[in-house]
């Protein structure tokens, strides 16, 4: 985008879960990645440590700590889409910024309610509403 700012570029997140089976209930994330990748606790720390590199080379937050979780990501898929169709592609940075921080720099699971709630209401959703109801942005973030 840099490079061409003569083209215009709009962004556009498209729900994918890596794990659509993972739990609703947080987990710890180095253990998982453990399981996941086969490693041992000082291979998935080195893992942490690269990742933190390439996220302040991009002058970004980046902590993995023991303290990390990992959840299913459905909900956080649902707030995305649902943003998506309420304000574009705007409403829908507003909510990833959110939801971006809190995974990768505070560590929370990316389901947990209290950062959905905020990056619902960042993007312009009804957060009373949209969690009362789950099949708001249901069948959309499914068929996409």
């Amino acid at each position: 985008m840099k490079t061409r700012p003569d083209l215009e570029f709009e962004v556009r997140w498209l729900p994918f879960q890596l794990n659509p089976q993972a739990s609703d209930e947080p987990a710890s994330k180095m253990e998982m990645y453990a399981r996941k990748f086969g490693k041992g606790p000082e291979e998935v720390a080195q893992m942490g440590t690269w990742m933190g590199q390439k996220f302040a080379a991009a002058g970004l937050p980046y902590n993995f700590t023991e303290k990390g979780l990992v959840a299913n990501t459905f909900e956080a898929h649902r707030v995305l889409t649902s943003a998506f169709q309420k304000g574009g592609a705007e409403a829908q940075d507003k909510a990833m910024e959110i939801l971006f921080k809190a995974y990768f720099a505070d560590e929370l699971a990316p389901n947990d309610r209290e950062t959905l709630k905020d990056a619902a209401e960042a993007a312009g959703l009804d957060a009373k509403a949209f969690f009362e109801d789950p099949s708001i942005g249901a069948a959309e973030t499914k068929e996409e």
